[in-house]
């Protein structure tokens, strides 16, 4: 399973969205600093190697909910530091949080095969 990158400008972040799933996830630094290592990553293939290269801990994580908004829903951040993480399902997704991170998790074991 490979979700596929897009760099936020400024490389201040790199959202990956994986076809055919209804939820996505942001990898950013926890500092909001830019990062140039996000660039060679805009519309490539993105899978777990890639994620656990700025989450060595991804398996260990704790996940903190975040309330529901206009921006986001069922989403929940977590720290790698210097990294962060926030999964998040789409607007016309019923997933909840634990289902979001649970489908993380398990993109980050199928893609770590």
């Amino acid at each position: 399973m490979e979700g596929v990158g897009t760099v936020i400008p400024g490389f201040a972040g790199l959202k990956v969205r994986i076809p055919g799933q209804e939820w996505n996830f942001l990898l950013r630094r926890a500092d909001f600093m830019a990062d140039a290592s996000f660039g060679n990553l805009h519309n490539a293939p993105i899978g777990a190697v890639i994620v656990a290269g700025y989450l060595p801990n991804w398996a260990r994580l704790d996940w903190m909910r975040i309330p529901e908004n206009l921006l986001t829903r069922a989403e929940s951040l977590a720290h790698d530091l210097p990294y962060q993480v926030n999964v998040l399902a789409s607007f016309s997704s019923s997933l909840t949080h634990d289902e979001v991170v649970q489908a993380f998790l398990l993109f980050m074991t199928r893609s770590m095969a």
